[in-house]
């Protein structure tokens, strides 16, 4: 199956920044005006308001797409939930871009 325009983008960012998190994936992946609102609305949590939240909540529901596709995938280092690029990830990237 071939990989999509967007599925491609996501994966040179996953080989350009490996053991990115999802918060650190959407600055790089959200970059279209339309999807400033991601990064400006805020969410109540509780104790308090979240910017930006509904950013990474965007960028970890993607990744878990690719991830369930085998493109990516999940670590946990250091407390917290990280991503990369797998082999199979790096194969359809180089035949999707030659």
């Amino acid at each position: 199956m071939e990989l999509t325009k967007k599925e491609a983008k996501a994966l040179r960012i996953l080989k350009e920044h490996p053991c990115i998190s999802a918060n650190a994936f959407a600055c790089f992946y959200y970059t279209e005006p339309e999807h400033e609102y991601l990064f400006s609305a805020c969410s109540n949590q509780g104790n308090g308001a979240c910017r930006g939240k509904k950013a990474w909540l965007c960028a970890g529901s993607y990744l878990g797409r690719l991830r369930k596709k085998g493109y990516v995938q999940l670590r946990f280092i250091n407390d917290s939930f990280r991503y990369d690029i797998t082999s199979i990830g790096e194969e359809k990237l180089k035949n999707y871009e030659n």
